[in-house]
């Protein structure tokens, strides 16, 4: 599937500034609380979330004493993709799904995320509801949490470290992803030794919504790998195209994450292989940018050590905006009220075709 209308310019060679949206990094907020969004990226801009403070976090109740982050500098983290292939992957992104960025978190940083992510799994139980998944931990900055006191999730300073990567934030600014917003929270996801397969299954929650039949994102995930990954030991699976065309098996999935799905064994169809799926293997420090509307799975842990990534939910083109880079008339769908209100559902709709 091919899709027509972006601008072969390069993004980042047209736009600069960037914008804060108010809240706990950006300002105060009056009145209720709103919305957590607290990091906003202007188009083709270098948003970043402040410098983490220098203190240990809070696991689970717990106060790491950590030493301060090694500061970060632009000679460390600089931008890895040319023009020419950052328009190839932005086109990736768009007619695939999906694209894989190299080498993006690396040295200390890399290090540092190695040691917490093992330090949190050695003294966190997985519960076994999320055994295909691996793990399900979200982590937030200390500023998140605030708001939402969730004693189900957790909070550290690394976080705001891995969203405001230097690198990362030019990898999405090369690749025309504009206006992105974060909740300020990863999930850490770590397949153990000898772990199970992720079963097939899309993580859109808006299908009931104009912006689910976009050709561009509306959300997207950032999954950063900790260490190389092969089939062997549990690598990314997709089936590239679609986040935009609908097949058998969209109408067959049970929902994703839900109690069906973690109940089922691995004899149900959405552990089988599939039409067209491609394996995504990954070197540590890589970076696998991802429509939230692709169908992807993962393969079985095979090895005997633990295969981990950190994933982390963006928003990006806020409905109803329009790429600055697209190209000819915006698809039809843009011009639905925008203060409309339409229920969640993770069933893809009429939209997906």
């Amino acid at each position: 599937m091919h899709v027509d209308g972006y601008n072969m310019l390069c993004p980042a060679a047209r736009h600069s500034g960037f914008r804060r949206n108010p809240g706990p990094f950006g300002g105060p907020v009056p009145g209720p609380t709103p919305p957590l969004h607290l990091v906003e990226r202007g188009p083709g801009g270098a948003a970043r979330l402040p410098s983490p403070r220098r203190s240990g976090g809070t696991i689970g109740g717990r106060c790491l004493d950590r030493k301060a982050p090694t500061p970060m500098t632009n000679q460390e983290h600089t931008a890895t993709l040319t023009a020419a292939e950052a328009l190839a992957k932005r086109r990736q992104l768009l007619d695939d799904g999906f694209c894989l960025v190299p080498g993006v978190l690396r040295g200390d940083l890399l290090d540092r995320m190695r040691q917490f992510s093992d330090d949190f799994l050695d003294t966190h139980a997985v519960d076994h509801k999320f055994r295909y998944q691996g793990s399900d931990f979200h982590i937030m900055t200390k500023e998140a949490w605030d708001q939402q006191q969730d004693p189900r999730r957790y909070h550290d300073p690394i976080v705001a470290e891995l969203l405001n990567l230097p690198a990362a934030v030019a990898a999405c600014d090369q690749l025309g992803l504009e206006n992105m917003t974060s909740a300020g929270s990863f999930i850490l996801l770590s397949k153990p030794p000898h772990g199970p397969p992720l079963y097939w299954h899309q993580d859109a929650t808006y299908w009931n919504h104009p912006k689910s039949a976009l050709p561009w994102p509306s959300r997207v995930f950032l999954s950063y790998y900790l260490v190389d990954t092969t089939r062997e030991n549990g690598c990314l699976r997709i089936i590239p195209g679609t986040h935009r065309k609908r097949t058998e098996l969209h109408d067959l999935l049970p929902d994703a994450h839900s109690p069906e799905m973690q109940r089922a064994d691995e004899t149900h169809l959405a552990f089988t292989e599939q039409p067209g799926e491609i394996d995504v293997p990954c070197q540590a420090g890589d970076l696998v940018i991802a429509d939230g509307r692709v169908l992807h799975a993962a393969w079985p842990n095979k090895t005997d050590t633990r295969r981990t990534l950190i994933l982390a939910w963006w928003d990006v083109f806020p409905f109803p905006s329009v790429p600055t880079w697209w190209e000819g008339e915006p698809p039809p769908e843009v011009h639905a009220d925008p203060n409309a209100t339409y229920e969640h559902s993770r069933k893809p709709s009429h939209y997906l075709r």
